[in-house]
């Protein structure tokens, strides 16, 4: 959200409402000398230098709800899912409008950082485990399970957030996914592949469900134990220790992104690949495919 957004908003209210609006910004440690004659984009402007503008918009919240206009309080809030089919979809789309609600561009492949991904699967498994025999049974399984989440549990991907933020500016937007693990244990020969399962025992992993465990079922394992980033870095401290540092080390591989994100195998995969790797991928905001 930008300075023009909060604009659009002050746009929108009435002479009376804006002006008890910059009573109210007064009372927020703007000078009235300022406010007196400031029209709206002016208005906008004082805000902006003196609360930064993470710090305008949310000023700009707490004074709709005092005028009251919280109407308008729903227009600073942005929506954000990825391009999933039935997110896209036209009756989606049209009742996200008639609803007024801001959509978030999302360019195609970004790496999905979404902390909701692992409720998800956390309701997906309890779901499974109750084996409902059809869709009124489902829906009603499905909204049990929702309610059973702790709130301590939301807080968990919630808190790893900026952690995942800084892993992907770390790989220059790289990502990696399960089958990107089971790339590397595919690499390891049958000797090196029960050292491996030995190590996951010594961090956590019953040797029960280890015993049998084919190299797909040792990921699944992984990710189940650890979730995905905790996998990764399980995976890449066991190859250092059974040793194959030949697998935690990537080529060199240079990603450069114009106006999106990308998503691409991630460094500690490219066993296959030798010498260096130069990627130039320019994807504007209209999400116009990439060159690569």
């Amino acid at each position: 959200m930008g300075p023009e957004d909060i604009l659009d908003i002050l746009e929108d209210l009435g002479e009376d409402e804006f002006k008890k609006f910059k009573w109210f910004l007064e009372q927020e440690g703007i000078r009235r000398s300022q406010l007196e004659v400031a029209r709206r984009p002016d208005t906008v402007s004082l805000m902006e230098q003196r609360y930064g503008l993470d710090g305008a918009v949310e000023v700009t919240k707490k004074v709709l709800e005092k005028i009251p206009r919280n109407d308008l309080v729903q227009s600073l809030f942005i929506f954000q899912q990825d391009n999933d089919p039935k997110h896209t979809a036209k009756i989606t789309k049209e009742w996200l409008r008639n609803n007024s609600v801001t959509v978030l561009d999302w360019p195609s492949q970004s790496p999905d950082l979404n902390p909701i991904e692992d409720l998800w699967r956390d309701l997906k498994m309890a779901v499974h485990q109750r084996s409902p025999s059809d869709l009124t049974e489902l829906e009603r399984i499905c909204k049990e399970e929702w309610q059973r989440i702790p709130k301590s549990r939301c807080d968990k991907p919630v808190a790893s957030f900026p952690r995942r933020l800084m892993a992907v500016l770390a790989q220059k937007g790289l990502t990696m996914g399960p089958e990107d693990i089971l790339d590397i244990l595919e690499d390891l020969g049958e000797d090196e592949f029960k050292k491996f399962k030995w190590f996951l025992e010594q961090e956590g992993i019953r040797r029960s469900q280890l015993e049998g465990a084919r190299r797909h079922d040792t990921v699944s394992l992984m990710v189940q134990r650890y979730e995905l980033d905790g996998a990764v870095e399980v995976t890449k401290k066991v190859l250092e220790k059974i040793p194959r540092k030949d697998l935690v080390e990537a080529p060199n591989i240079t990603v450069t992104a114009q106006d999106g994100s990308v998503s691409m195998a991630p460094q500690i995969t490219g066993t296959h690949v030798s010498g260096d790797v130069n990627i130039t991928v320019n994807m504007n905001v209209n999400n116009t495919p990439g060159k690569y």
